[in-house]
């Protein structure tokens, strides 16, 4: 179960941003694509095949956007895989009849509506095909969303077998007391409330660019790619709308456990080596003073009593957030560290 949260208006996105419209227009190309390719092999009509290929893609893409990546779309994204693909393929075979039927018709009007034609061998062929291209495309989708997209192509194209430096933005987001809550709660439901809360950050993270780099027990760590950005990322911007959903989450979250999460933060950004490790089971892993750095921040926001410590110099590069107000705590001796560090200590207020 995934606790409901209110709206709130200063952090909630337009309904409908550029990205979204980029991302039905290159679904929409590949259908069309598709269809293109399949009517070929299948001896159809050309243009039966990329007009469906482009309504295929544009509901399919209109679904995506609107429903299952959107905050409405949570309690589907949480079921099962099977369950998860299950579903997603049933909608899209739905889909996909309806548009194969409806093409037929536009394009064959002058011969009335053929209902003899789903009857045939034919559609039942369509129908089959279809049905398994969904479930093996979202199986696959699925599988590439629990992998992350960005670190499955970098493995699949073996681009970091080797050593590679890169400029990265870290933000190590901790939750606050976990062990305090284990005791009062229990195992089972402090997984419980940190997963959620997890699974919230995570749709936030994406809406700001940003990747969630691994989950290390109660720690999430996000990650930006900075090697080929024209323009910094909204970094606190997404920093304070995380913020936002752990303040909503205590309302929500106080009646069902008898307590809620809270977190704190440390950012820092900078050179790092990327390499890949491992042989069963291959990871993308960084390595640097950078990612040290950042993480030897959110322990210390913690002594410091700050939601968030940021390295100064990075902060004076971010678009400033409204919903912070910072301190310039100038060099301090962070825990682990040989070097001081210029830092800068965030307060959020909703």
């Amino acid at each position: 179960m995934i606790f409901s949260l209110p709206s709130t208006n200063s952090f909630d996105p337009p309904r409908f941003r550029h990205d979204d419209f980029r991302r039905i227009v290159l679904i929409a190309l590949a259908s069309s694509l598709f269809g293109l390719l399949y009517s070929l092999i299948m001896s159809e009509g050309v243009k039966i095949g990329l007009l469906n290929g482009i309504l295929n893609g544009v509901m399919i893409g209109l679904l995506d956007t609107i429903w299952i990546r959107k905050r409405r779309g949570r309690r589907l994204r949480q079921l099962p895989i099977l369950s998860y693909v299950g579903v997603l393929t049933l909608l899209w075979t739905l889909l996909i009849t309806i548009n194969m039927v409806l093409t037929r018709h536009w394009l064959e009007m002058e011969h009335g509506f053929d209902l003899q034609w789903m009857r045939s061998e034919a559609f039942v062929r369509h129908f089959i095909f279809c049905f398994f291209m969904a479930f093996i495309f979202n199986f696959i989708l699925r599988i590439i969303s629990f992998l992350g997209s960005g670190s499955l192509l970098n493995i699949l194209l073996g681009r970091y077998q080797e050593p590679a430096e890169k400029q990265i933005a870290f933000v190590f987001v901790d939750v606050v007391g976990s062990s305090r809550m284990t005791e009062q709660i229990g195992d089972t439901n402090t997984q419980k409330l940190i997963g959620e809360l997890f699974f919230e950050l995570a749709v936030i993270v994406e809406r700001y660019g940003g990747e969630v780099h691994r989950y290390i027990g109660d720690e999430m760590v996000i990650t930006w790619d900075l090697s080929d950005k024209q323009q910094m990322p909204d970094i606190l911007a997404c920093l304070a709308h995380i913020f936002d959903i752990v303040e909503q989450q205590k309302q929500c979250n106080y009646p069902r456990f008898g307590t809620w999460a809270d977190v704190r933060a440390g950012i820092n950004a900078g050179r790092v080596l990327v390499s890949e490790i491992g042989d069963l089971k291959r990871e993308l892993v960084y390595f640097g003073d950078t990612i040290n750095t950042a993480a030897a921040l959110q322990v210390e926001s913690k002594a410091l009593e700050a939601n968030a410590l940021i390295c100064s110099e990075l902060y004076e590069q971010l678009k400033p957030s409204s919903h912070f107000s910072a301190k310039h705590l100038g060099e301090i001796v962070i825990k682990g560290k040989d070097k001081r560090i210029n830092s800068t200590a965030l307060t959020f207020s909703s």
